[in-house]
């Protein structure tokens, strides 16, 4: 899934787009960034990301954002539900419509396969940083080796690009239950963690995704959930 920096990417992002700032709503702003990053930062996040039951044999986990909407009207959400909600819908985005421009999960006999216990290796595609048709071992990918070493690539790329804001972490009113069980520590502890970095990468380059197209990535979902509270919006009137 994406990090934190992704997600704090694209909550900086829609808060420039809809002109909240430090300066202008400093409160409002926090509580949109908290729920930017908050639903990663609890032990079942099957919970926090509205992940539906037959998904659970699954390596493609993602949340069920049509289910999320039904539940919680954007109308009614708080500045932290709208936070949580851009997360959960980028990380149904990355999972559904990202990762299979770049790479497919596939059996022993070479069959396109999600349920993990079946995956020998993953294929990777044109689009990605790795020779076409290339199978790399499914232990092997997501490690340092290729999927988790991007972050460490674009990590400070995003800092350095998108000047992300980083939240003081609180308890900000929302009306997504779910979420409710966050534990403050360990967001405090994560964003430590994933934000003191050095922002000098040289000359690295990732394994997977191309760093172009994750930065159009960040701004395509942002727009997207833009459009979704307008519509909402506009759909009360």
């Amino acid at each position: 899934m994406p990090g934190y920096i992704i997600h704090l990417c694209e909550g900086r992002y829609i808060a420039d787009k809809l002109h909240i700032s430090k300066e202008s709503q400093p409160e409002l702003l926090n509580d949109f960034l908290l729920g930017c990053v908050l639903p990663d930062a609890v032990t079942d996040k099957a919970l926090t990301h509205f992940r539906p039951e037959w998904q659970n044999d699954l390596i493609t986990k993602y949340p069920d954002i049509d289910h999320i909407l039904s539940e919680y009207p954007v109308e009614a959400m708080t500045p932290a539900d709208l936070g949580i909600l851009a997360h959960l819908m980028m990380d149904a985005a990355y999972v559904e419509e990202f990762w299979p421009q770049y790479f497919q999960f596939e059996a022993g006999d070479n069959t396109p396969t999600c349920v993990t216990r079946d995956i020998d290796h993953v294929r990777m595609h044109e689009l990605s940083m790795q020779p076409e048709g290339r199978c790399i071992p499914f232990r092997d990918f997501f490690s340092e080796q290729f999927f988790y070493g991007d972050y460490n690539v674009t990590n400070p790329l995003f800092i350095r690009d998108f000047s992300p804001i980083i939240p003081k972490v609180s308890s900000p009113d929302m009306t997504i239950k779910k979420c409710l069980c966050f534990s403050q520590s360990r967001l405090q502890s994560d964003l430590d963690s994933f934000t003191s970095i050095d922002t000098d990468v040289g000359n690295n380059t990732t394994n997977v995704f191309p760093y172009k197209a994750l930065k159009d990535f960040i701004i395509s979902q942002a727009d997207r959930f833009l459009r979704l509270i307008d519509n909402k919006k506009a759909s009360t009137r």
